[in-house]
């Protein structure tokens, strides 16, 4: 299965982590309990082109020599997302929903933000 489909899947669900290893069924962690997608099996192919692909070089040369890695990205309508890697093996952890929600433009995070600026330090900026 798509790795992006998967991640796409989690956030549905609100999930907080993602485990992904080729061959296997993935994992998503929700609401402290592990729960199994046995119907998204990740293939070898779709492990390298949606997890390894998405490293940037210096990742990919970090997995090479010492066999894992760290990254972050950014998916379109979930948030920034970090990962573990391993060779066939991955760790996403998922942005938490109020994460998500005090990033978006015009959620409660920015009306607090915008109602402390109100004042002189308003004016000025």
């Amino acid at each position: 299965m798509d790795i992006s489909k998967v991640l796409a899947s989690a956030a549905q669900v609100k999930a907080t982590e993602v485990r992904v290893e080729a061959g296997e069924p993935t994992q998503l962690m929700v609401r402290g309990q592990v729960r199994t997608l046995f119907a998204s099996t990740v293939s070898a192919p779709e492990f390298d082109s949606g997890v390894v692909k998405r490293l940037g070089a210096f990742a990919r040369e970090e997995l090479r020599t010492t066999g894992r890695c760290q990254w972050q990205f950014e998916e379109n309508g979930i948030g920034k997302i970090q990962m573990e890697v391993e060779p066939t093996k991955a760790r996403f952890l998922l942005p938490t929903p109020s994460e998500t929600a005090a990033a978006e433009p015009g959620s409660r995070g920015d009306a607090a933000a915008e109602s402390k600026r109100s004042g002189l330090l308003g004016k000025l900026f």
